[in-house]
């Protein structure tokens, strides 16, 4: 089923580009179509194009931005049969729910590259059963631009340690050094076997060994410099590397970390581990190795031509091992990094939710799928492991036959007197010195190669777009006056979140936000506490847009509790002060009392210095949720958001809060159900469908609202049950 024209599109492979997370893979799918076309964009400039989606991207987004790189995109829905007169790769929808690129097909097999898993094979059954039937297929149009690969971004990465040139100056130079002694010795070797043996003078070959000895204790003083040296550039490099990526991660918005698995992210700041110990393990010993092989080699040559040049074709064939698999060794160590990350994610999200696996009994299933996970992830590291074993067993034989080769070709030399029994010895004895550094540098180079999986998964942090606060205008204090105007939100090209909000709120008000599930009530809260962006539209407190503003600065100004709010591994105290070194026991015990958990704070052993277990296990989800509003209370707001704040809480304790709370000045926002807290709010406004549909007092609503008279009936019909 091959077509002449699907044959000249696969000229080359299509290049792999592995998604960072799980909603983006039709990002992936087109970014490998344009690479395909020599087109090389970055995924961090695709998302802010498409916008970055919790629920993927749609075929119609995918089209768009197809478009917008003038390729010719059409949409369609293909039998399979009809499949060989598309151009390919094109993009597959697969399996009901993944975006794959299609990159060739016949009558027994399809080839695909999955951005989650790779370039596979697949049985033409095995591919018909996933096929969904839809693609999207592209080709270049005349306004069609290729555009280079920008790797100097990404590799500027180590620009802050590669600026320590005076270390890495030392450490080449005691190398240089240390690979000088090594030529020593066969030099010494040759001397002694040609002139000196044949002398017979004892206190020459006194002196000589008093002069290897004297060299093993050069040796060994500049090796432990060396290796001190190394130790230094190790810690610079875990410094400039650690220090920058969660610097950086710490001031990226909100809607980064909603879109990333906490396992996933933890798997990348150990990349910068991993990154240091290649870098400082690997790459230097390769630049050190590199300037080795240069010496040794001029060396050899100046003794014999034919000598060196059995040994050179011996390093020839490392090299060209080394080469032909790289393109192979790059997809499987992108494959390993993948399953790890995989498997990391589900294991930090299993135990975070070990409550739950626990209450439901599915220890089982859940250990299944963690089971098939670190399978996968087996089986990657086994095919890479594998084909490194298959290198490296070739290299070594090379190694191990080299020998026999220089002291046949060398016996014959010497018996022509080409050259001396000497130079032989000294030749015999530098070729395993030669060529290990090959060996070494072809086995650096596949932990080279790892960098670059590693950086991508670090480029895509660093290459996202941060806050930006250092160049807003900072604010130490505000009145409260909260100001929404025409203001809308959608998550990447979807549908409408919150449609044309227009809200004022001033300074002190208490404020009720209520509405079905789903009507956009804690996305509107969300965008208040300057958590999102608006898509349209503009927020303002006291007249300020929040675009302008430091939005740390203002989110320590306002309290804020969310409806899965957490509690960290410290102590109450801890946990309620947040890193607010100013605040006093004092002020942390009003907050408490404020709250109604002092009581039961005191009443604990260590009181508020009792230490909550992982996730909050060691006590119950009411003190949990009056803790969190602790903490929000005690910097003393300007704006209280409270979402769901006292859901866990009976009716008295709740209304005992609320007492509290009145007798603050703060504007106070509330996401509520319970009908106490709705109907003593200064204004009340009722969302359905991320629009406002009602607004005003609860004397007002009754009288003009169907939908908050049918709100309130429900809730006293509650109460009364």
């Amino acid at each position: 089923m091959e077509s002449n024209k699907s044959k000249v599109k696969h000229k080359r492979k299509v290049p792999f580009i592995e998604q960072m997370q799980q909603s983006e893979c039709g990002l992936c799918s087109l970014a490998m179509v344009l690479s395909y076309y020599y087109c090389h964009v970055d995924l961090t400039e695709l998302r802010k194009k498409a916008g970055e989606g919790r629920n993927g991207t749609s075929l119609l987004t995918l089209k768009k931005l197809a478009m917008d790189y003038h390729l010719n995109s059409r949409g369609q829905a293909v039998p399979l049969n009809l499949l060989h007169d598309i151009p390919l790769p094109a993009i597959v929808f697969w399996n009901q729910k993944h975006y794959v690129v299609l990159e060739e097909i016949n009558d027994k097999l399809a080839v695909i590259v999955d951005p989650e898993l790779g370039r596979l094979k697949l049985d033409i059954n095995e591919f018909e059963e996933k096929y969904s039937g839809i693609l999207l297929a592209l080709t270049p149009s005349k306004k069609f631009k290729q555009k280079r690969i920008n790797r100097k971004e990404k590799y500027s990465y180590f620009n802050s340690f590669l600026n320590e040139k005076k270390v890495l100056y030392k450490i080449l130079s005691v190398a240089l050094f240390l690979q000088l002694l090594t030529v020593s010795i066969p030099l010494l070797l040759k001397y002694l076997i040609d002139d000196v043996l044949k002398s017979y003078n004892i206190e020459l070959i006194n002196v000589i060994g008093l002069v290897g000895l004297l060299t093993l204790f050069i040796y060994l003083g500049f090796t432990i410099i060396h290796g001190k040296l190394l130790i230094k550039l190790q810690n610079i490099i875990d410094k400039s590397l650690m220090n920058r990526f969660i610097s950086h991660l710490f001031k990226l918005p909100y809607n980064f970390f909603e879109l990333r698995t906490s396992g996933d992210l933890i798997l990348r700041a150990n990349s910068n581990v991993a990154i240091r110990q290649i870098v400082s393990n690997q790459l230097v010993s390769s630049i050190i190795n590199f300037l080795l092989i240069i010496v040794l080699f001029i060396y050899m040559f100046l003794q014999s031509i034919q000598l060196t040049l059995i040994v050179s074709t011996i390093a020839f064939l490392q090299v060209i091992v080394t080469l032909s698999t790289r393109s192979r060794l790059k997809h499987l160590t992108q494959l390993e990094v993948s399953s790890q990350s995989s498997t990391n994610g589900y294991l930090t999200e299993t135990v975070q939710g070990i409550s739950i696996i626990k209450s439901l009994g599915v220890e089982n299933q859940v250990y299944k799928g963690w089971s098939a996970l670190f399978n996968k992830q087996i089986a990657a590291s086994t095919d890479k492991l594998n084909y490194q074993n298959v290198i490296s067993a070739f290299n070594n034989s090379l190694m191990f036959i080299s020998p026999l080769f220089v002291a046949w070709t060398g016996a014959i030399l010497v018996m022509q007197k080409e050259i001396t029994l000497g130079t032989l010895f000294a030749f015999q004895s530098l070729v395993v010195t030669f060529l290990t550094p090959f060996t070494s540098l072809t086995m650096s180079f596949s932990e080279i190669i790892k960098i670059q999986a590693l950086l991508e998964r670090i480029h895509d942090i660093l290459g996202t777009k941060t806050e930006g606060n250092e160049n807003k205008e900072k604010i130490n204090d505000i009145k409260g006056n909260i100001s929404l105007q025409d203001v809308s939100f959608c998550y990447s090209n979807q549908e409408q979140v919150l449609d044309n909000i227009n809200l004022e709120v001033l300074a002190g008000q208490k404020v009720a936000i209520i509405g079905k599930t789903g009507s956009g009530k804690s996305t509107l809260a969300s965008l208040v506490a300057g958590l999102y962006e608006p898509t349209t539209g503009s927020v303002k407190f006291d007249n300020k847009d929040i675009s302008n503003i430091n939005k740390s600065d203002l989110r320590r100004r306002i309290g804020i509790v969310m409806q899965e709010d957490f509690l960290f591994n410290r102590t109450i105290k801890e946990n309620i002060r947040m890193y607010h070194e100013n605040i006093t026991s004092e002020q942390i015990e009003k907050a408490s009392k404020l709250t109604a958990i002092h009581d039961e704070i005191s009443r604990m052993p260590m009181k508020y210095e009792t230490i909550v277990s992982e996730m909050g296990s060691n006590i119950s989800g009411g003190q949990k949720q009056r803790i969190v509003l602790a903490r929000a209370l005690v910097n003393n707001p300007s704006i209280l958001i409270l979402d769901e704040a006292t859901s866990a809480l009976d009716t008295i304790t709740e209304q005992k809060i609320s007492d509290n709370l009145d007798q603050l000045k703060c504007t106070r926002i509330i996401i509520a159900h319970r009908l106490s807290t709705v109907v003593s709010a200064d204004v009340i406004v009722l969302m359905d469908k991320g629009k406002i549909i009602d607004y005003g007092t609860h004397e007002e609503l009754l009288i003009k609202s169907p939908s908050y008279q049918s709100f309130y009936n429900i809730k006293k019909l509650e109460m009364s049950v």
